[in-house]
This record gives C-alpha cells, structure tokens and sequence, in this order.
C-alpha cells in the first residue's frame, strides 16, 4: 500500500491556517486526486508518493475563535473573517403573547400540587 502524501505549505511562522480553509480544500482535493489515492492505496508497495497540487488552495490564517458558518455541529473552531458565522438579529414582534405584560401560565401538573 502506498502512502499518498499531500504536499502544501505549512502556514506563516506564529500563525495557524482556518480550519474550514483546510477542511474545504482538502475535501477538494479528494475530488480532484481521489481515484488516485485509490489506487495507490491498492497497488500493494510499500512507499511514499507526494503529490503536488497543481493549484494551490485558498488558505488563510484564523484570526478569530467561533462556529464556523457551514459546519456549525463542530463547535468552536479558530478561523478566518470569512467562515466564522453571523447571527441575524430579528426583531419580535410586540403581538408575541410571550413579550406582552401578561403573567405566563403555567401548564397543570407542572406545578407540584397541582
């Protein structure tokens, strides 16, 4: 089996690169060289083989620590300005029984007693 390596530059001295960066361009990368790592995996000799990709990923550096805006199941990820998520802030509406000054009611048999 040969060990298929990727081959790209580690990120600037200090610096570390955005987690969805890399997660996207490795996914990528599966598209592009998958059948050959495939085959590779499947030939039977043990060695390395490095590739090259011909173009070089998108890669920036995480400046900030959040959800990432595509994956958000996978918690707080470091990350650049560009897949960090955003909220959108709604107003609510004042007709909302739940935000009208009125005492909530509480379901029976949620109370003890009750």
């Amino acid at each position: 089996m040969t060990n298929a390596w990727i081959n790209l530059p580690g990120p600037p001295e200090g610096e570390q690169w955005c987690v969805a960066c890399v997660m996207f361009a490795k996914a990528r990368m599966n598209t592009e060289y998958g059948q050959q790592i495939t085959l590779l995996a499947a030939d039977g000799i043990d060695e390395d083989f490095v590739i090259n990709p011909a173009r070089l990923p998108t890669l920036k550096v995480a400046v900030v620590r959040g959800l990432c805006a595509q994956v958000q199941q996978l918690g707080i990820l470091d990350l650049c300005w560009t897949h960090v998520a955003g909220v959108q802030v709604q107003a609510v509406s004042a007709l909302d029984p739940a935000y009208q000054k009125q005492p909530v009611q509480i379901p029976p048999g949620l109370l003890r007693g009750r």
